[in-house]
């Protein structure tokens, strides 16, 4: 690995921006679930919704990892890095709950895909408010 202790923290940090970003697909989902408790899914509107996170999340997990890390925040980047694997993992666990050919749902490998989803989405906001710490004198 390159000398990074010359990088600037707040540099870094601007990648809290692009997390928050990656999370409003999702965010959208749950919340229009909330609002609406009683409405039935439609899965072709799910899987639509899935697809749309899931690029959010790569997208962002690439730019995760494409970034120069400063000394400082070593241990908060492979917690991102893990995180965002497991977010990635529980969405696609989602897709492919869905049977491609009758777009029935298997809710249990909905469920068990939306728990890693959940849990590391969950495990990002302790990182980002480390990071946020640190760059606080």
């Amino acid at each position: 690995m390159d000398d990074t202790s010359d990088l600037n923290p707040i540099d870094y940090a601007q990648i809290i921006v692009k997390i928050n970003a990656s999370i409003q697909p999702a965010s959208k989902f749950v919340k229009e679930l909330y609002e609406h408790p009683d409405k039935k899914w439609d899965p072709d509107k799910r899987i639509l919704n899935l697809k749309e996170e899931l690029i959010s999340f790569v997208h962002c997990q690439h730019e995760i990892l494409a970034l120069n890390v400063p000394d400082l925040f070593l241990v908060e980047h492979v917690q991102l890095m893990s995180a965002y694997q497991d977010i990635t993992n529980g969405t696609q666990e989602m897709i492919h709950s869905f049977n491609a050919n009758t777009g029935v749902l298997n809710s249990n490998r909905y469920d068990s895909g939306y728990a890693l989803q959940k849990e590391a989405i969950h495990k990002i906001i302790p990182v980002l408010q480390t990071i946020i710490r640190k760059l606080t004198p």
